[in-house]
């Protein structure tokens, strides 16, 4: 049963970091994007 509770924390962790990293590039994007309007007026 430990095995299986290590197992689902280690796939857990694995998820998170890939929606944190999405998240990061979302903002990233949307920081360049708002900025770009922004120079435009």
């Amino acid at each position: 049963q430990n095995n299986l509770i290590a197992q689902i924390e280690d796939e857990a962790d694995d998820l998170i970091d890939e929606v944190q990293e999405e998240i990061a590039n979302k903002m990233k994007y949307g920081f360049e994007f708002s900025g770009q309007l922004h120079n435009d007026d």
